[in-house]
């Protein structure tokens, strides 16, 4: 009897180590070192070999499903509504770029043209006044020009901030102008803020006056005279100017504005 179980253990034995290289064989590259080492049991332990065996090949295919649920996971198809390859959303980016980049360059093309355009205006119309104001230079320098054109002359040295000069063509226009001249009053306007650029207020004032006393509604004139009252601190006869404008023009944002303002202050310095 104990040759017989000794046979049929050798038997089993040699059945074991074939199976075992037959699986061997068919593992994986990677699992047959770890078939090999388990193989290698001793004849007490010839449960342990199968049981490696089960466990190996168990975690191989644990390692293969998950392999390939990652793949799945990662690489789906946009279509299928999954998540956007790199390259998807590249294209994806340039699609919504190349708008944003039009709006941009027309906006962009728009400010450069209103200030080109406006740079022009401004360049023609300093260079129309230099034409102006040389071709009535040469007729006040003769002698020969009329009180309206020593008027023009005189407005456009104002604009062009040559007050003093402005000053003497604008006293010879009134000199040259008879007393009831409907002009008189735009020329005294005139002539009063070139004196008041130049800060000589009280001389302003008097002919802003002589300007809104030949024209009591000249509202240009009654808004200057309070300016000027103003920046002399003569506060309640700026009031006075500014309340003339209303009567004349009650929706004279000008006006309204400077007379509540002077009026918080009368109230708070008195």
């Amino acid at each position: 009897p104990g040759t017989t179980t000794l046979g049929k253990m050798m038997a089993a034995s040699r059945g074991l180590s074939r199976s075992s290289a037959s699986i061997h064989k068919s593992a994986p590259r990677g699992h047959r070192a770890m078939l090999g080492r388990s193989c290698d049991a001793t004849m007490g332990n010839l449960l342990l070999p199968c049981v490696t065996i089960r466990r190996v090949h168990a975690t191989g295919n644990h390692k293969t499903r998950s392999s390939a649920s990652r793949a799945a996971f990662a690489l789906p198809s946009a279509a299928t509504g999954g998540a956007a390859s790199p390259q998807e959303i590249a294209m994806l980016a340039e699609g919504l770029e190349a708008p944003v980049q039009v709006l941009y360059l027309g906006a962009l093309l728009t400010f450069l043209g209103g200030a080109a355009f406006f740079v022009v205006r401004q360049v023609l119309e300093r260079r129309e006044l230099e034409i102006s104001a040389y071709d009535l230079g040469e007729k006040a320098r003769a002698n020969v020009a009329t009180p309206q054109e020593l008027y023009e002359l005189g407005s456009i040295l104002a604009r062009k901030k040559v007050y003093s000069l402005a000053v003497k063509h604008l006293e010879d226009a009134l000199a040259a102008m008879p007393a009831d001249d409907p002009d008189g009053a735009a020329v005294h306007n005139a002539l009063g803020y070139a004196y008041s650029k130049m800060d000589m207020f009280d001389l302003a004032k008097e002919q802003y006056e002589q300007a809104t006393g030949m024209q009591p509604g000249y509202v240009m004139a009654w808004n200057n005279l309070g300016d000027v009252c103003e920046k002399s601190r003569d506060l309640e006869r700026a009031a006075e100017a500014y309340t003339e404008t209303l009567k004349f023009a009650p929706e004279n944002e000008i006006a309204k504005e400077r007379l509540e303002f002077v009026r918080r202050r009368i109230s708070t310095y008195g």
